[in-house]
């Protein structure tokens, strides 16, 4: 796996590999923080906060069959054809 991380700026973003159990021990890890912060606080019902997905678009990939990427569309739309 892949991160990616940007000093800001005009700076290119650097690449790093991620080792899976790595993260996973990471994401556990913040997830027992949160949820024990949250039940520090009173809270009636905990949350994990959703920290272990990667963004909506790609959980649906990664988690439902079915799905295929498509290549994305122009946000300009089409100059009109012929003579002004």
């Amino acid at each position: 796996m892949e991160a990616r991380s940007s000093a800001g700026g005009s700076a290119a973003a650097a690449v790093q590999q991620v080792d899976p159990a790595e993260r996973a021990e990471a994401e556990r890890l913040a997830v027992a923080d949160v949820v024990a912060r949250q039940r520090s606080a009173g809270l009636d019902v905990v949350s994990d906060g959703e920290q272990t997905m990667t963004g909506f678009f790609a959980y649906i990939g990664e988690r439902l069959s079915g799905f295929e990427p498509r290549p994305a569309a122009s946000p300009w739309p089409r100059a009109p054809a012929g003579p002004p």
